[in-house]
């Protein structure tokens, strides 16, 4: 996946989807990044203010407030003038600027009719390890701006999201991309054509 704010031919083929009124999402992730695309369907202009920010519970602690594992990552100005912030948690109501992130990316533009955001996270700001176990859960929330008209925020997490009360955001659940069920079953079925080409011979 390329982080440029647009989707690409085939390159989120597969992805976990959500399918909302105002926006879509797209989670993909490749055993050391998490991806994430934002499709702002009801944002069809690009403002200097509007922005899409992500935010994970790393340890699934569903505090009443940020800790200090606890992240968030912002892109600000999909008109092309587009700033990027990382913050984590102080157990205030306040994020805290001074944090500095593991490498990270994102990007966001107008493409065609629709604002898109794509952010590319390495796991240990996710789900607090490298290599998270099968099933691992964080908390995850995003909190959209659109600046057009009205100016609105759109949320996803529950149906009351607080960006500072990790108790109403929603879930992320790490799922390994090649399940390790599947290495039984290749050896068995190798077993079985081996087994079976040796019973034909003379």
């Amino acid at each position: 996946i390329t982080i440029n704010g647009a989707i690409g031919s085939g390159e989120w083929t597969g992805a976990n989807t959500y399918d909302g009124a105002n926006f879509d999402i797209y989670v993909l992730q490749d055993g050391t990044n998490l991806y994430v695309a934002v499709l702002v369907s009801a944002d069809t202009a690009a403002n200097a203010t509007d922005y899409c920010s992500i935010f994970f519970d790393t340890d699934h602690g569903a505090e009443a407030l940020p800790q200090s594992e606890d992240r968030q990552f912002n892109a600000t100005g999909p008109d092309g003038s587009v700033t990027t912030e990382d913050y984590n948690g102080d157990n205030s109501a306040i994020w805290v600027s001074t944090f500095t992130a593991s490498t990270w990316s994102t990007q966001g533009t107008l493409d065609g009719s629709q604002i898109v955001y794509e952010f590319k996270i390495l796991f240990i700001d996710v789900w607090g390890a490298s290599s998270p176990s099968a099933g691992q859960t964080a908390g995850f929330a995003i909190d959209i701006y659109n600046a057009d008209g009205t100016p609105t925020h759109y949320y996803w997490g529950s149906s009351s999201v607080s960006t500072t009360a990790l108790s109403t955001w929603g879930d992320l659940v790490y799922t390994p991309e090649f399940p390790t069920i599947a290495i039984p079953i290749v050896i068995c079925i190798i077993t079985i054509i081996v087994f079976s080409a040796k019973r034909s011979k003379p």
